[in-house]
């Protein structure tokens, strides 16, 4: 694999243009290898580059004695000023954070390759310390300069795992091009595999301007892209249509050149599906729309857990629930609800966060679609949307003010999108985002090294069910209290590497909890809130006549009745929440058990 990062870096600069921080080597930054004056310390440097090259995590860790060792020999030599870069790279392997740049900012005074690779990974701990885009303006210049094979290998996965993390999606189709480009044909594979995953993380509307984009670009003759990736992002886009039930979505891959014939089994699907983009408005039976959210899988499908819970159709009978994608503009969610009224929709649930709650609500006005929203939007909601989800950042503070109950003085916050303070004593520190995995599992992405500078005891997990567990399994065997946010509630942790036999798992100091959730550690808070959603919804659409209608005034007749008794709706049954209705922030409970400490 070491040969794909040079093809990658030599030609990364080219493709990513001026906005992407790249520019081209000038000849006084024409890189310098660190010669050494001796033949002893040239062949001692070799055999730690074989060794170090390619090796694992903890093989690499194994060699500070070695590295070391030739310091001390050759101190007198050039290339024993390589040995900082060693020393620095191992402790950004441990997660000592602040160790590593002591020693890259030793090796950076030292001209040529020997200052880039300490760069490097002065960019790559800053991205792995929560800060991915600074840590990615850090490296990019590096980009086809570096001499070393091995160092181009970190040099790849640290900024694609920075560039993912700072949602610079853009970059990463970019990057992933011009690696599949020049890849030698026997690790095509391998860097298929990755770019497949890489995928995964970016949002539909970046795959489908970086589809469109490419495509006009290789019919000008302006550049040739990678097939291959060309072939997975439309891929990629035809599966989301289908699962979304997106018919905007199918028609624009169906205009693709050359996508029918490229998308094989799923073409007669995204036909039969792109047929249903404009239609008549209808009330049909009792059915609900659910809004997907373009940028999470695993929200959408938390979403349609909860709605497959609530609405479990008799055999024979017709979906009482259809889904869309909500899209990423207000344009897009309205496509969206035009949609599921052709599809006799009554009432839509979606709207995860402030923005997309905030289309809905405009969108639901613009199209007279009763509408529940699952987060509180930017400004009132109108006439036709209704607030109907909590807003979990209530039950993050709730779980951050019983850890310090509890006796916690510094606490550390994962996965929050926001700052959260608390009226205590306790110092909180800003909220460090969940990393994005693409390299070696083995590798540490959390700022251990900082948080132990920090003297943290506790750490509030704010983030996803995921987020929560990857973090757990880098914990070893520290002792430190744990809060649970809403969006980890459910998750039962493991108990950390190395710690008592009598600990069999670890239970939260602090575990926010509304009404009956969590009930189970399979129910996610987006299952939850979607179900009690859902029967919120059906218990409005009881009132319906179960004749459908095409009538426009029958069917706006029929959606205003559904509006009044979503608005007169009794507390749903698990949340205990009502539509249009503030939870008071004492809904948010928080439950406590001893840890065995």
């Amino acid at each position: 694999m070491r040969g794909l990062s040079l093809l990658f870096t030599l030609s990364t600069l080219a493709a990513l243009g001026p906005s992407s921080g790249c520019r081209a080597p000038k000849p006084a930054d024409t890189p310098v290898a660190a010669l050494a004056e001796s033949g002893g310390a040239a062949e001692a440097f070799s055999t730690l580059r074989r060794r170090f090259a390619g090796a694992p995590r903890e093989d690499r860790i194994s060699l500070r004695a070695y590295v070391t060792e030739l310091a001390e020999r050759y101190a007198r030599e050039p290339a024993a000023r390589m040995a900082q870069v060693y020393f620095a790279w191992i402790a950004l392997e441990e997660g000592r954070y602040d160790v590593a740049v002591a020693h890259a900012e030793r090796a950076s005074s030292d001209p040529g390759n020997t200052r880039d690779l300490a760069t490097l990974i002065e960019g790559a701990t800053l991205a792995r310390r929560g800060a991915p885009a600074a840590g990615l303006e850090k490296m990019m210049p590096l980009v086809g300069r570096l001499l070393d094979p091995y160092a181009r290998d970190l040099l790849h996965a640290e900024a694609t795992r920075a560039a993912l993390a700072a949602e610079r999606h853009s970059d990463v189709v970019r990057l992933l091009d011009v690696w599949l480009r020049d890849v030698p044909e026997e690790d095509r594979g391998a860097v298929l595999e990755t770019a497949r995953r890489a995928l995964e993380a970016v949002p539909v509307g970046t795959l489908e301007r970086s589809l469109a984009d490419m495509v006009a670009e290789d019919d000008a003759g302006i550049a040739k892209h990678s097939g291959p990736l060309l072939d997975m992002i439309l891929s990629r886009l035809a599966e989301v249509a289908l699962a979304r039930n997106d018919p905007a979505l199918a028609g624009r891959l169906l205009r693709e050149e050359g996508g029918l014939g490229k998308l094989g089994e799923r073409g007669a699907a995204l036909l039969e599906l792109a047929a249903t983009a404009e239609g008549v408005q209808s009330v049909t039976g009792r059915r609900v729309g659910v809004l997907l959210p373009a940028g999470s899988d695993a929200v959408g499908a938390g979403l349609i857990d909860g709605a497959v819970a609530a609405a479990r159709p008799a055999l024979g009978e017709p979906a009482r629930f259809v889904t869309r994608s909500d899209g990423a503009t207000l344009e897009d969610t309205r496509a969206a609800l035009s949609g599921l009224g052709a599809e006799g929709v009554a009432v839509v649930i979606g709207g995860i966060d402030r923005e997309s709650a905030t289309r809905l609500a405009d969108a639901a006005a613009a199209e007279e679609m009763p509408a529940l929203l699952l987060a509180p939007p930017a400004a009132p909601p109108g006439d036709f949307a209704l607030r109907f989800g909590p807003d979990p950042t209530r039950g993050a503070a709730a779980a951050l003010e019983a850890l310090q109950a509890h006796g916690a003085r510094v606490i550390a916050v994962v996965g929050s999108d926001r700052p959260l303070a608390t009226e205590g004593d306790a110092r909180v520190l800003p909220p460090f985002a969940c990393p994005v995995l693409t390299g070696p599992k083995a590798v540490r992405r959390f700022p251990w090294e900082q948080w132990r500078h920090e003297h943290v005891d506790a750490i509030l997990l704010a983030g996803d069910p995921r987020c929560a567990l990857d973090l757990m399994q880098e914990l070893g065997g520290a002792r430190l209290r744990v809060g649970l946010g809403p969006l980890a509630a459910p998750v039962t942790l493991p108990p950390p590497k190395g710690s008592s036999p009598v600990r069999r798992a670890l239970v939260a100091d602090a575990r926010a909890t509304l009404g009956c959730f969590p009930e189970s550690s399979s129910q996610s808070w987006w299952s939850a809130v979607a179900r009690d959603a859902m029967r919120i919804a059906e218990t409005a659409l009881a009132v319906l006549p179960d004749e459908p209608t095409r009538d426009a005034a029958e069917v706006r007749r029929r959606r205003a009745a559904v509006l009044r008794e979503l608005s007169s709706s009794s507390p749903s049954p698990c949340l205990g929440l009502r539509p249009g209705r503030e939870e008071p922030a004492a809904s948010w409970k928080v439950t406590a058990a001893a840890t065995g400490r």
